[in-house]
């Protein structure tokens, strides 16, 4: 049985920058906030993927919500996995992704509505996270406009507040994910068992894969931030948990799906897009 496993931080969700340039998250006192952290470790991408596939109005499976929002439209999927290479713990860190074209020209926000960055709340020592979205690519206000296809991502990782192995170690608690089930047959849920000690609720977000393997799409915290999946958030304790999208990626190897847990308190989620960590 494949299990993920994410962690636990007992803090409050905290201001979000949406540009490098724009103030980041406040951070905990006792943190230091660097790149990378003082024994040299860091945050390191090790996987990234993505694919581009039809519309509804072009084939693809879709809820009737999708439907509804326009028909002539291609669909990217795309997913990252980073990893923690530090012996501590990584919180609070803001990771920016953009789609690249094959010349390796960034698609703008003005090309397609792009989510802004998210936020990962912890990352243990030695342990990966992975997340990612599906949207579709139609540019704001002109859902029948073609734009370039995305051919690769651009991964920007920020600063986080690095805490040492041997403080604050009970709040850093494993939360595993098991019993992992991925859409097929026109169903476009990945359902899923979650064992957590935390007394937080944790979102839930995916990567999947191919049968060789590849990243071929994900989902994250920010693509149902504006409101009708609560059940992404799971409940502490043993419970079973779903994902909800709004396509059906092609070709996932329903094996080889990878569910990640990351603890945000489910008061703060309509903060979130307030506070710019999700939103366009």
């Amino acid at each position: 049985m494949r299990r993920m496993v994410a962690a636990s931080l007992t803090i409050g969700l905290l201001t979000v920058g949406a540009c490098a340039e724009e103030k980041g998250p406040e951070r905990p006192s006792a943190g230091v906030t660097a790149t990378k952290a003082p024994d040299g470790g860091q945050l390191r991408l090790v996987d990234r993927g993505l694919s581009v596939f039809p519309g509804p109005g072009n084939g693809a499976r879709f809820r009737p919500e999708a439907k509804a929002a326009g028909r002539d439209y291609n669909v990217v999927s795309w997913g990252i996995l980073i990893e923690n290479t530090s012996k501590w713990a990584a919180t609070l860190t803001l990771v920016d992704v953009h789609l690249v074209d094959a010349a390796g020209v960034a698609l703008s926000k003005t090309d397609y509505d792009r989510p802004k960055a998210e936020t990962i709340a912890v990352i243990r020592p030695g342990e990966r996270f992975g997340m990612g979205l599906t949207q579709n690519l139609a540019k704001p206000g002109k859902p029948r406009k073609r734009l370039r296809t995305p051919a690769d991502l651009q991964v920007q990782i920020g600063q986080s507040a690095w805490f040492p192995p041997n403080s604050r170690s009970n709040e850093f608690v494993k939360i595993t994910a098991s019993e992992i089930k991925t859409p097929h047959d026109g169903r476009a849920t990945v359902s899923f068992t979650m064992e957590s000690p935390s007394h937080q609720q944790a979102w839930a977000t995916a990567l999947f894969r191919n049968a060789a393997g590849k990243i071929i799409g994900g989902t994250g915290h920010c693509e149902d931030s504006f409101g009708d999946q609560p059940e992404r958030v799971v409940a502490p304790g043993r419970s079973r948990g779903t994902i909800n999208t709004r396509y059906v990626v092609p070709h996932v190897a329903a094996a080889r799906t990878e569910v990640y847990l990351d603890t945000v308190p489910v008061n703060d989620l309509g903060k979130m897009a307030e506070r710019g960590q999700c939103g366009t």
